[in-house]
């Protein structure tokens, strides 16, 4: 959906975005260390704590592709955002991710990380020129509180 930091001044307006969309509650935002680097980040987006649900979103460097890295931190949040829910004091109970149906590898991290297609929205999108259809993913707190099962 948007294009690389070409510039330090793109990647401060991003880093203010998150700052500001934290303090109010609305996502939380995760950097993604691998073989000591920053090669990402992760984040809850489209947070409804009234629905007890939010929207994960992650991208991650060409370098670290194929080794597990988006995989691990998908589960990782996961576990932070499910593992511990509780009805009663309004904790999350579902996270939805929605991936553009070419991209079949970050289809795949989902379903290792537990996730389970539930549909497609078509022409959901409209980017660069052109209409994008979004694969819809989801996984929901277990039942007891417990964790959830993490593929």
């Amino acid at each position: 959906l948007w294009d690389a930091h070409r510039h330090l001044d793109d990647t401060l307006a991003f880093l203010t975005g998150v700052r500001e969309r934290y303090a109010v509650g609305e996502a939380w935002e995760w950097g993604i260390l691998w073989r000591g680097e920053l090669v990402g980040t992760i984040g809850l987006h489209d947070v409804r704590r009234d629905h007890r649900r939010a929207e994960i979103g992650y991208t991650i460097a060409r370098a670290a592709w194929g080794n597990g890295v988006a995989t691990e931190a998908v589960r990782a949040v996961v576990a932070h955002t499910l593992g511990h829910g509780d009805l009663q004091r309004g904790e999350f109970q579902r996270i939805v991710a929605v991936v553009r149906v070419e991209n079949l590898a970050s289809q795949r991290v989902l379903e290792k990380a537990g996730f389970v297609r539930e549909g497609t929205l078509h022409r959901h999108l409209f980017v660069k020129g052109a209409f994008w259809d979004l694969a819809c993913f989801g996984i929901v707190a277990a039942e007891d509180g417990t964790e959830p099962p993490l593929g």
